[in-house]
């Protein structure tokens, strides 16, 4: 061995953290620490920079390569990346990179023609040589690190360092190889070894007659060495990922209750690579007090950086969805707090696009409202917005990663905006798509917790039990990655040719290799855990290793055979350790006891004006007063929740839409007998109400429900013309807000439309984008209460109110005042008249005043029950006797789950 110069730092070279973490323990348990590091191949990097005074660099590799990408054409990757950039660039980087790594330094693979390759495999790796090329060999970055030590002057180090490498020589990259290489030969005066020190040799268990014995010296080989089984393996079958971890939590519960295990330090976990397992078991082991050491988490959240930056170009770019308006109003890093956004949001949500009645508090908050409602038309206005909003963006240290990716991709976006005249919106909002955030958590590793290991990673401490859990097909040896542009075959004639690539065999082996090293850590016990399901119900099978482990094993005839289902009594009877929980008794849950509530207040006052008055009802309140008492009493407490859905064109918004149009078509001023252009009138009228109440069906995806909309309103727009017209009736207001009072109790609403016809009698009327069907229904049974309510409003009310366009509208109280339906699906009239039109216009009828004969009386009742503080719930029966009985559906039992949680159960009568 040569001499080591006097200055000279030995770093141990280690496959993963996991396995550094084992060296350090051995190195320190052994005291030879001294001028000694170990570490990683990103810590020897580090290391070998700092000794040759290597500045940092900034990152070059992803910003050019994202550079270089879109301007090759005829490229085997051209199709997908138009579809798809960054899942295509995060491919095309992975096989840059590991063609990069497979070749020498200093001789970088150059274009060349291989016989033997296929004619798509010679295809694929001509266009990733012109690539590397048009990068202007541009290498990853920690490449670029280890060539500029290779080309640094040996004279102008800080320090030798002697690199020891626990993985094989033949196992490294060529530059990982070439810079050991460097290292040690500028480290002493002759040429060491790359491996060379004795204590990088790993412990192997001595042989022992155990089945586990067998696994350690014999899984995967060809030996002819046999044995019988014992209690040192097992392998259990259970239902799902979730029941693994909890049988084994019960598993080490009891053996360290029984002493077979003298502390949770003895015991291990091996989990598979898979983000579930260690939510699981972090879960399910810390409500069972069982502490761990070496458990990593991936933490998921949201890409708020981008998520700001996305929702606001969705915003700008009208028409926009509404639920993209409100949840960027609700962002966490706008100039506002999260109540404002809320209001915003809810605001939007409600339909009001307007946003008059919201201030915000900044005049850059101002200029985002602004761009809620009005949108972005020029690239300048744009650019002005981008430029401006990372400096106003939430300054909270919490949110500095999301400011940091917010202000990086408005500075991409800007870039963008220069390069084009026209707004690019595709490209921006592809650009700006959030992604989700993931990043591992590793807890601090400790003594006396049950040690943690993974699958893709070695074993950091020895350990006296194991249970590994996920011992299904793909894991134990984890299944090599598949490369997405070259097949095995190629990458066999790719090595062939020089390439340091991983080969499919010697892929496997390497992973059997690290699955063996895994049970070597093991001395006494081994529980293998697999599931018969996934998490989403689909069957799984045991892993591949089961039919080596098998082998080693004569009087198991099936590999099959090893494993006990603990779904069965026979396996779990053969099972040991298990922890078998005591048989107890069920006991029927708690019934719900359900009695109307008395609460000895007037409810009625539970929401009061500014004045102190007690707040108005509406018709369609008391209608739910009248058909649910607990759905109002919820509503009037403002209990139910605004529910936040995509836009849809649903009875309801199709209903606004409709009253708007009409509002607009048949207004006072505009002679009925002049509406002859209604076809040319309604499709302008309903293209203006679009852009102010449902901008979102302007987006050309709604085409075919916009014109079937349009043309259901002008077929019932112009037959209500006509109803108008032969009746001679005068418009005297639209929207006309009306007040009155209903057995003491206040009333309001707004009447739809109020007319006057020749004589003198006045109609109200109330549009319904619905069928006369079951509104006929209804009134024939005397349960509809909206008209009669209307009715009561303009005789009690003080004879003067006003329109929605602010005149005034005069009825005298001792006019005779009817109520009528328009229902616009089948254009038919419904009034509660009897002999006003004399039956000569068709589609009015008129049902005379009994519609709500008993509507009314009931009201009074309700009215006077919750005044003592009384609710009566529903019962189950309440469905179909308002359906049978009152023509009535009872859409209020839906608005919260509650009101059918507790409802009575139905009544024998009904």
């Amino acid at each position: 061995m040569g001499t080591l110069l006097p200055d000279c730092r030995i770093f141990i070279l280690c496959r993963d953290r996991a396995e550094a973490r084992a060296y350090r323990r051995r190195i320190a348990e052994a005291g030879i620490g001294f001028n000694l590091q170990v570490g990683t191949w990103l810590e020897l990097l580090q290391a070998a920079a700092d000794a040759y005074l290597i500045p940092p660099a900034e990152p070059q590799w992803q910003p050019v390569l994202t550079e270089t990408l879109p301007r090759l054409t005829d490229v085997f990757w051209s199709g997908s990346y138009a579809v798809a950039p960054e899942q295509t660039r995060a491919i095309i980087s992975r096989e840059l990179d590991i063609l990069i790594r497979s070749s020498a330094p200093e001789s970088l693979f150059s274009q060349r023609s291989i016989s033997s390759l296929s004619q798509r495999a010679q295809q694929h790796l001509d266009d990733l040589t012109l690539l590397q090329q048009a990068m202007d060999y541009c290498l990853p970055d920690d490449l670029a690190i280890v060539q500029r030590v290779l080309q640094a002057d040996k004279n102008r180090s800080l320090r030798r360092i002697k690199v020891y490498a626990v993985e094989p020589r033949e196992s490294l990259d060529p530059w990982i190889r070439a810079l050991i290489h460097r290292l040690n030969n500028d480290s002493a005066d002759g040429n060491e070894p790359v491996n060379g020190a004795d204590f990088l040799q790993r412990p192997v268990p001595p042989v022992s007659a155990t089945s586990l014995g067998l696994l350690h010296h014999h899984l995967y080989t060809t030996t002819t060495v046999t044995g019988q089984l014992d209690d040192s393996l097992q392998w259990l079958a259970v239902r799902d990922p979730l029941e693994e971890v909890e049988i084994a939590a019960g598993m080490i519960q009891t053996a360290l209750r029984t002493g077979r295990d003298s502390g949770t330090n003895t015991i291990g976990l091996l989990l598979p690579n898979n983000a579930y397992y260690s939510s699981a078991v972090n879960e399910v082991f810390r409500a069972a007090g069982l502490p761990l050491s070496g458990l990593v988490q991936q933490q998921t959240e949201r890409d708020l950086g981008k998520e700001v930056v996305f929702y606001l170009l969705q915003s700008a770019k009208k028409p926009a969805p509404t639920m993209a308006m409100a949840a960027f109003a609700t962002s966490a890093l706008l100039p506002w707090s999260r109540s404002f956004g809320f209001e915003v949001a809810n605001t939007l949500m409600a339909g009001d696009y307007t946003l008059k009645d919201v201030e915000p508090p900044t005049p850059l908050g101002r200029s985002l409202l602004t761009l809620i409602r009005d949108g972005i038309a020029t690239s300048a206005d744009l650019r002005a917005v981008l430029t401006a909003l990372p400096a106003q963006l939430n300054a909270d240290p919490e949110y500095e990663l999301h400011r940091q990716r917010a202000t990086g991709l408005c500075a991409d976006l800007l870039d963008l905006l220069r390069e084009s005249e026209q707004i690019p919106w595709e490209e921006m909002l592809r650009q700006a798509a959030p992604e989700s955030l993931t990043r591992e958590v590793a807890a601090e590793p400790t003594r006396e917790g049950i040690a943690v290991f993974y699958e893709h990673q070695e074993p950091w401490r020895e350990v006296t039990e194991l249970f590994v859990l996920g011992f299904n097909d793909g894991h134990y040896p984890q299944s090599p990655p598949a490369s997405a542009v070259f097949s095995a075959a190629d990458r066999e004639v790719l090595k062939q040719q020089g390439f340091n690539l991983d080969t499919v065999v010697a892929g496997d082996e390497r992973l059997r290799s690290l699955f063996v090293r895994q049970l070597q850590a093991t001395t006494s016990r081994v529980h293998f855990l697999s599931s018969r399901l996934d998490l989403a119900g689909n069957a799984l099978y045991p892993s591949s290793s089961l039919a080596f482990m098998a082998q080693l094993f004569p009087q198991v005839q099936e590999p099959e055979d090893l494993i006990l289902d603990l779904d069965t009594e026979a396996g779990r009877s053969r099972a040991f350790g298990l922890a078998i929980a005591d048989t107890e008794c069920s006991t029927a849950p708690r019934g719900l006891e359900i009695s109307d509530p008395a609460l000895q207040i007037d409810l009625l006052a539970i929401l009061k004006n500014r004045d102190g008055s007690i707040r108005a009802q509406s018709p369609s309140s008391l209608e739910t007063l009248m058909t649910s008492p607990l759905a109002w009493l919820l509503d009037r407490a403002r209990l139910i929740p605004p529910d936040w859905e995509p836009e849809s064109l649903d009875v309801m918004a199709k209903g606004t839409l409709a009253h708007a149009v009409f509002e607009r078509l048949f207004a006072p001023g505009i002679p009925v007998s002049s509406l002859v252009d209604i076809e040319q009138l309604v499709p302008q009228l309903l293209k203006q109400t679009i852009i102010n109440i449902k901008p979102f069906l302007n987006r050309p995806e709604w085409q075919v429900e916009r014109f079937h909309l349009e043309k259901e309103i002008t077929t019932a727009a112009m037959r209500f013309r006509e109803i108008l017209d032969t009746l001679g009736a005068t418009i005297l207001g639209v929207e006309v807000w009306l007040k009155g009072t209903f057995d003491t109790q206040a009333i309001h609403g707004s009447a739809d439309l109020l007319l006057q016809l020749p004589d003198g009698k006045i109609y109200v009327v109330d549009y319904k984008k619905s069928s006369s069907k079951k509104r006929k229904e209804r009134m024939h049974k005397g349960y509809d209460s909206q008209a009669s309510l209307y009715r009561i409003m303009l005789q009690s009310g003080s004879g003067t109110f006003r329109s929605s366009d602010g005149t005034k509208v005069t009825v005298a109280q001792d006019r005779p005042i009817g109520a009528m339906y328009y229902l616009m699906n089948d254009q038919v009239a419904l009034a509660d008249t009897d002999g006003w039109t004399a039956g000569r216009i068709r589609n009015i009828e008129e049902l005379g005043a009994d519609v709500s004969v008993n509507a009314l009386p009931l009201l009074k009742e309700r009215l006077a029950q919750v005044k003592r503080g009384q609710v009566l719930l529903n019962s189950a029966s309440d469905e179909k006797w308002f359906d049978k009985n009152a023509g009535i559906p009872l859409y209020a039992l839906d608005r919260s789950p509650l009101i059918r949680l507790f409802m009575h159960p139905a009544r024998q009568e009904d």
